[in-house]
């Protein structure tokens, strides 16, 4: 048997066996490094190859998944050429266009997505090129649509570019149909518009209200201060409107109201502002007026147009105004300025009889200033309680006893001397301050009353004038309650007086002061009707209201001996209260002769100067101790005999 090559000789020398371990060595060493090279190589392979495996794995796997997205996505995805022609398009695009793929595929959504008002030309289709940074740049675009059906919707698109590997430039396009959303986003901005609106117009008119002739007016005045230029203000109150309201009721009187409206949008600039501030008031603004004398005859030409007659129902209205004019002074920033000086010029017109245009000029402007001189005068007064207040009585013209006092408000001015109601209660109507001046007139009322009571006098009534507002004011009754039971007096001792006006005029709260006044007429006040018998009410009225009596005007009176027709109006007022149960007292007498004629006639009170001037407080206890009802009957009689002396006279 031949050697085996591998297997060294069982006995060597020594250097021969040492060579032939090495060489046996590297011989090993080799064999297992290749084998371990192979090893490697091998596993490296297996893991690449498993790398590549999992990775197309995973490719197939993400394939799917892009797949599904684009297929079951809500949104369209559309991707064309830069020509516009469609290469491919989502399951969602073709159901959004209610149109199959293969009909638009190679086509220009261009060609059948616009409505055919928007739908551009063939040529312009045929020329169409995508601009990557013209469009791409473009954000979000909505657009309005229409489906195959005929049916437009709001289509929310956003367009984006891609290079494909061979250099190939595509356009993606994302759509969306937003349709909903935009339609609630224009309802909303319609119901914002609309609030918008009616914060700054008047329901009725159409014309803007008072916020927005003030934001106007504000605008207004600040350009004119850079320009030098000024503006003019008109304000409008129109004649005989109540009538109107009351002769054919409040449709007639909206009639004309929308009627002046539109009249003055039709005569102004459009640089003009027309506004209503409510009732039968209306304010012009006209920027950019050099002179009064122009805003005038502005005010002239509208005067004019609105008194024109105009058609309603079956017949006609017509309704005039009264004008005041002012213009805005430098540097005149606050609209409150400008309106209050065209509401003096147009007190100005009513004061001379209404129907007419009055400016503000320098002769309005100082008077104005006195008046606001005094406004802010009396304000200063009442706030540190300096009003006086006088007592002026009644008699009962069958026994000659004084039956009672009406309390009259007083101030004692530094320079113009004692002033009366008919200058302080204007005054604390414009301030807005009736109900605290009716609240000071109470307490006065009652404090006299408990010094009548502790002299003696307790049988004699005090009378105390009620304001509409003052009604109105929640804490009236109760004051008025807590006030006569703190104070001991019987209810019945108290008269509260209200003006006609308040009580029956249609253009106030006349429900609300009627009920307030039929509560205290519950509560065992005394009510009377003040100035009755020459404003709105009728002798009817006076079985409606819960009333203890009224006071005829003065100015009836006053002339029941020199006038016809005040006598037979006074008697039959006389005669009607007499029948009603109601008691009647006579204002403003200030001789025998009427004060005997009312007598005659049946008035059973009567108040005025021919019996006392109203009287301070501290005076009148003297004036009841020195008074004599004798003397006074003996007055009235000794007037009769001589009117009975001119009858026999006169055959």
């Amino acid at each position: 048997m031949p050697p085996d090559p591998f297997t060294l000789p069982a006995s060597l020398p020594p250097l021969v066996a040492g060579v032939e371990g090495i060489v046996s060595g590297i011989l090993f060493g080799l064999i297992f490094g290749a084998t371990l090279v192979w090893l490697i190589l091998r596993i490296r392979r297996d893991t690449a190859m498993a790398g590549l495996q999992a990775a197309y794995d995973q490719s197939l796997q993400d394939g799917y998944l892009i797949r599904r997205v684009v297929e079951s996505t809500s949104d369209g995805l559309l991707v064309q050429k830069m020509s516009g022609k469609i290469i491919w398009a989502n399951p969602a695009y073709c159901q959004m266009m209610m149109r199959p793929l293969e009909e638009i595929v190679g086509r220009n959504p261009m060609e059948f997505v616009l409505p055919e008002r928007d739908t551009p030309t063939a040529e312009e289709i045929a020329n169409f090129r995508y601009d990557p940074h013209k469009h791409g740049a473009a954000g979000l675009h909505l657009a309005q649509n229409v489906r195959s059906d005929g049916q437009e919707f709001w289509n929310q698109i956003n367009v984006s570019f891609r290079t494909a590997p061979d250099g190939t430039e595509h356009a993606i396009l994302s759509c969306r149909d937003v349709t909903e959303q935009v339609e609630h986003n224009q309802a909303l901005e319609t119901i914002q518009s609309q609030l918008a609106h009616n914060a700054s117009h008047d329901s009725l008119t159409g014309i803007a209200n008072r916020a927005e002739l003030i934001r106007f007016t504000e605008a207004a005045l600040a350009k004119a201060n850079k320009t030098g230029r000024q503006i003019g203000m008109i304000r409008i109150d129109l004649d005989k409107f109540k009538e109107i309201n009351d002769t054919y009721g409040h449709p007639a009187g909206d009639a004309v109201l929308i009627n002046v409206a539109k009249v003055l949008k039709s005569k102004l600039r459009s640089t003009d502002l027309a506004s209503r501030m409510g009732g039968d008031e209306f304010t012009i603004v006209c920027p950019d007026i050099s002179a009064l004398e122009d805003l005038s005859k502005i005010a002239k030409a509208l005067n004019l147009a609105i008194s024109q007659p105009f058609d309603w129902g079956e017949g006609t209205l017509k309704c005039g105004g009264s004008f005041g004019v002012a213009l805005s002074e430098p540097g005149m920033l606050s609209p409150e300025d400008l309106l209050q000086h065209s509401d003096f010029a147009l007190y100005e017109v009513k004061r001379r009889g209404r129907g007419g245009v009055a400016a503000y000029d320098a002769v309005l402007d100082q008077r104005y200033s006195s008046l606001s001189k005094r406004r802010a005068e009396f304000a200063d007064c009442l706030r540190n309680d300096d009003l006086a207040f006088h007592f002026q009585p009644t008699l009962n013209l069958k026994t000659g006893a004084i039956s009672g006092f009406e309390t009259l408000v007083r101030w004692d001015h530094p320079t113009a001397g004692i002033l009366g109601p008919d200058k302080i209660l204007p005054l604390a109507e414009e301030l807005g301050v009736m109900a605290d001046l009716d609240r000071a007139a109470i307490t006065a009322a009652l404090d006299f009353k408990v010094m009548l009571q502790n002299a003696g006098f307790g049988d004699i009534r005090v009378g105390v004038n009620a304001s509409g507002e003052g009604l109105l004011h929640p804490d009236y009754v109760m004051t008025l309650d807590k006030q006569v039971t703190r104070k001991r007096i019987n209810p019945d001792q108290i008269a509260i007086e209200v003006l006609e006006t308040v009580m029956l005029d249609r253009s106030v709260d006349t429900e609300s002061h009627q009920r307030v006044i039929a509560q205290l007429h519950d509560m065992g006040f005394h009510t009377m009707l003040d100035d009755f018998g020459v404003g709105h009410a009728g002798l009817s009225h006076l079985a409606q209201l819960q009333l203890s009596g009224v006071k005829a005007d003065r100015s009836l009176a006053s002339r029941v001996v020199s006038d016809r027709t005040s006598n037979r109006i006074m008697r039959t007022m006389i005669e009607l209260c007499d029948d009603l149960g109601l008691r009647i007292i006579a204002e403003g007498v200030e001789t025998a002769d009427v004060a005997a004629c009312l007598r005659d006639m049946g008035c059973k009170i009567m108040q005025g100067y021919w019996l006392s001037k109203p009287l301070p407080a501290n005076q009148v206890i003297p004036w009841l101790m020195s008074y004599s009802a004798s003397e006074t009957l003996a007055k009235l009689d000794a007037q009769e005999s001589v009117f009975e002396e001119a009858q026999i006279k006169a055959g």
